[in-house]
């Protein structure tokens, strides 16, 4: 074959090559569009108030995202958004429909805000309710109104003192007092809230570190002030009580010696201990509790009542409710502590402190005419005193 016929051969090939291809290619794309993420909302019906957006420098308006529907108030879900656990829905009423990036979620947010002029957010599942604080005050004994007979009548106790007559018919109103004598620990709880002021010494009697220490945090507050113990009480929403109220909370209901009994007996209260004995725990000796449940009051720490110390003022004292005296250098303490000698735990013994000092032997306990809500309560015991 001569040389020229090759070259057509080839020539041919070629050609039909490029036909071939060019059957099979494809026809041309056409260039995709711009997309704007904007809405275009529907404009309002029934006299509503309208709502345009536009596009980015008065460019043509965009496709609407969403298509209008037949109601007035379209209810929107926010997507793209940290959804609090429930989810709140938003329930948009009929006014300016806004870009969804400008609804925020506050970081772990329950809430939705919407801007100035906008939707407000209605919750569909209403939020929990707040919890109850906590109360400071140690659960509280009902103690029922009523009369006793207030000190010690001639003849009937031994060891009776003379500031302890005349023995007085008393009435008193209804009042709660705490079965504990306050803490360390909750007395630190006032501290920390800026109601009271540190005790005036943070050691006890043989422990260095007493108030400090946590292995100490429910034994008895001491060596505050009667202002201090007055303070927590008034923080804790109750008062102290008086002296004719705590002697007949100890005695109830059938003027007993001793809050357990008339019988002296020494496993049932913290006292008498001796030199180098200290405080015990305030939810110790249950079998020395009152007939209303009242924990210590004969030993580990005297206890600051409100009323002034006259040794006379059972001569002149009002039958109801006895305030004390009007004034004076002392403040009364009341149930002995834990070095005390068995006379002086009686129900019926008074003593005068110097109020401005604290004593690393004399605590305090809260009276209240009405619990806070949120009080704890013992079960109410009002045992009847018994038939003549």
């Amino acid at each position: 074959m001569s040389s020229s016929h090759r070259h057509w051969r080839r020539a041919l090939a070629v050609l039909g090559l490029a036909g071939l291809l060019a059957a099979c290619a494809p026809a041309a794309l056409a260039p995709l569009p711009t997309l704007v993420p904007t809405f275009t909302p529907r404009a309002a019906t029934n006299g509503g108030p309208g709502a345009t957006v536009s596009g980015a420098n008065g460019a043509a308006t965009p496709t609407a995202l969403i298509a209008p529907g037949s109601g007035n108030e379209p209810t929107l879900t926010p997507t793209g958004l940290a959804s609090p656990t429930p989810t709140l829905l938003l329930v948009d009423s009929p006014a300016t429909v806004t870009d969804p990036a400008s609804l925020s979620t506050p970081a772990g947010g329950a809430t939705i805000s919407t801007p100035a002029g906008g939707a407000t957010p209605t919750p569909l599942i209403a939020p929990p309710p707040s919890p109850t604080p906590y109360s400071p005050l140690a659960p509280l004994a009902y103690v029922p109104a009523g009369e006793f007979s207030m000190g010690s009548a001639p003849g009937t106790d031994a060891f009776a003192e003379q500031w302890e007559r005349p023995a007085h018919t008393v009435a008193l109103s209804a009042f709660w007092l705490e079965t504990l004598e306050v803490s360390n620990s909750r007395y630190a709880l006032c501290v920390a809230a800026g109601a009271c002021s540190l005790p005036l010494a943070t050691g006890s009697r043989t422990r260095p570190d007493y108030y400090t220490n946590p292995a100490f945090a429910d034994y008895p507050m001491v060596n505050v002030t009667h202002a201090q113990a007055q303070s927590f009480c008034a923080w804790a929403g109750g008062r102290l009580p008086t002296e004719a109220e705590w002697e007949y909370a100890a005695r109830f209901p059938d003027g007993r010696r001793y809050p357990w009994g008339n019988e002296l007996d020494l496993g049932r209260g913290h006292f008498a201990r001796g030199e180098g004995s200290d405080t015990e725990r305030v939810e110790t000796y249950a079998t020395g509790a009152s007939a209303l449940g009242l924990l210590n009051l004969a030993g580990n720490v005297w206890e600051w009542v409100l009323d002034w110390y006259d040794p006379e003022y059972y001569a002149v004292s009002p039958r109801q409710d006895p305030p004390g005296p009007a004034a004076g250098t002392e403040r009364v303490a009341r149930g002995g502590a834990y070095a005390t000698d068995p006379q002086f735990v009686r129900t019926a013994n008074r003593l005068g402190r110097d109020p401005n000092r604290g004593f690393d032997n004399v605590g305090f306990r809260c009276a209240v005419g009405e619990p806070p809500a949120n009080a704890p309560r013992l079960p109410t015991v009002t045992p009847s005193p018994p038939a003549p």
